[in-house]
């Protein structure tokens, strides 16, 4: 552009599609942003969030419902406890069906499957919303 020169574009630097700043004032947001309730529904957050990998997801999981990682991993009608890994791994960790699908041995579309009848499930049981309330918040809080 005319009478730019050589000056860079300091929308180079945004992060996150939201944030200008120093690294300390981004790091100091993410860490803000550690703090609060996971919210799937701003895509901004999800880029700003630390992204936790599906093996911890998993892991979280089997050590909340008491459960081998086996148990957990097998395939079922109707499992609770595997619903809600699904589901919080597709929160937390920010990945892609598919990718979510191969820890769980399912196709991608079957894992979108599962997160409808989870949304499903917590519209109806207000006990297990409060579950994976707990569930999301101790990958947060670590």
């Amino acid at each position: 552009m005319e009478g730019m020169g050589e000056r860079n574009n300091p929308l180079d630097d945004v992060v996150a599609g939201v944030l200008l700043g120093s690294e300390m004032f981004v790091a100091q947001i993410r860490r803000m942003l550690q703090r609060r309730k996971p919210d799937e529904e701003i895509p901004q957050l999800k880029k700003l969030r630390e992204i936790i990998p599906i093996e911890k997801v998993i892991k979280g999981c089997c050590k909340y419902y008491g459960k081998k990682e086996e148990e957990l991993l097998r395939k079922g009608k109707g499992k609770r406890e595997r619903q809600a890994a699904i589901y919080v791994s597709k929160i937390m960790s920010n990945a892609k069906n598919t990718e979510i699908g191969r820890y769980f041995g399912i196709q991608g579309s079957t894992v979108s499957e599962a997160l409808k009848r989870v949304e499903t499930r917590i519209k109806r049981e207000g006990k297990f919303r409060k579950e994976l309330e707990v569930l999301k918040k101790q990958f947060v809080i670590e």
